[in-house]
């Protein structure tokens, strides 16, 4: 075996050896505190929602890691739990009522699973939500701090615009007598420098292999 051969092998093996990892839970991104809210709240018959979108387009980064079920759902995947929905003030929808998000749109191959409060990753149901798998374009909100989990497989730019109303808490039928709203996240995927070098490496490989065969034919 020629010498490129041995160390193109060798850092591949030893980059997929230490870039994999089994049976944990998803990361925080950027740390448990760096969080991004969109305050929702309720003005008269007005929704009302507040995103901090500093440092937008938010970064989805795929740690190559094999996660603990339900979790497993991201396996192979880039993600981003920073985006976090709360809820300000005191007036709450009436009795029979919740707040709602609905799915407005989203670019193509963006996926959602639900969350909750960052540290508590163990207790999420990682359920498919905001359309993924078939699921409903509508999720309701109860008003706690949930951090849902943004994943894609591709690298790009990503976006989705989200409808916030107030809706019958059972059916998510729209309460006409109050006013929606609307707000737009971004992310963006790019290739761990890792994952760029395992591709750069593989087309090294496949060249020379491509030049040692010419040179045997010729």
């Amino acid at each position: 075996m020629r010498k490129s051969y041995v160390i193109a092998a060798t850092l591949i093996s030893t980059l997929t050896v230490t870039t994999a990892w089994a049976d944990v839970w998803p990361q925080n991104v950027n740390g448990v505190t760096n969080m991004k809210h969109i305050a929702v709240s309720l003005d008269g018959s007005n929704v009302v929602a507040t995103p901090n979108l500093d440092d937008s387009p938010l970064e989805l980064i795929n740690f190559d890691e094999s996660h603990f079920s339900p979790a497993d759902v991201l396996d192979g995947k880039a993600y981003n739990d920073q985006y976090g929905w709360i809820y300000e003030g005191f007036t709450i929808p009436d009795a029979g009522d919740a707040i709602w998000i609905e799915l407005e749109s989203q670019s193509s191959g963006m996926e959602t699973f639900e969350g909750g409060m960052r540290p508590m990753k163990a207790s999420h149901t990682y359920d498919p939500i905001f359309g993924t798998d078939g699921s409903d374009n509508a999720w309701r909100f109860d008003r706690m701090m949930t951090h849902n989990w943004y994943a894609v497989t591709d690298p790009g730019e990503y976006s989705a615009t989200y409808n916030i109303y107030v809706g019958d808490e059972s059916t998510g039928d729209a309460n006409l007598a109050f006013n929606p709203t609307s707000v737009t996240l971004t992310w963006t995927h790019v290739p761990e420098p890792a994952s760029a070098l395992l591709l750069s490496l593989g087309a090294i490989v496949g060249l020379r292999r491509r030049n040692l065969s010419a040179r045997t034919m010729g």
